[in-house]
């Protein structure tokens, strides 16, 4: 299995990436983007299972590589990770084929998201049978 975290902040990057028992859950390759942009070519390169994106980045913004990847890619399942607390944009996001969740990212636990990744986990693997 094989995750993107796309986030302009490098701090919440590599929180996730290092409290993460990634092994443990079966993903055993994680990529890591600044930007959106960033994290498209990664898409465009791997088969990816999980993207797990900011909304608010430089370059390509969440939603629209959430449209881009939804069309290139409609096997990966989406998490949406972000500060901006407009439901409209929250809607926006949760449209895309295969989101399972949006986090607040003031107020995400380790836990929270390792729940919420196991629930991607669950619905990758659900798309292979």
């Amino acid at each position: 299995m094989k995750i993107v975290i796309a986030d302009d902040e490098v701090l919440v990057r590599k929180g996730i990436s290092m409290t993460i028992p990634w092994n443990e859950l079966g993903i055993d390759q994680v990529f890591e983007a600044s930007d959106g942009k960033q994290a498209f070519d990664i898409i465009k390169e791997n088969e990816i299972d999980i993207l797990l994106t900011d909304i608010k980045m430089p370059k390509m913004d969440g939603l629209e590589l959430l449209e881009k990847v939804s069309i290139i890619s409609p096997r990966t399942v989406n998490i949406v990770l972000s500060c901006v607390n407009d439901m409209e944009c929250v809607r926006q996001a949760m449209k895309f084929n295969k989101a399972v969740d949006y986090i607040p990212k003031l107020t995400m636990s380790t836990d929270e998201l390792k729940s919420v990744i196991q629930r991607a986990l669950a619905f990758v693997k659900d798309e292979e049978t």
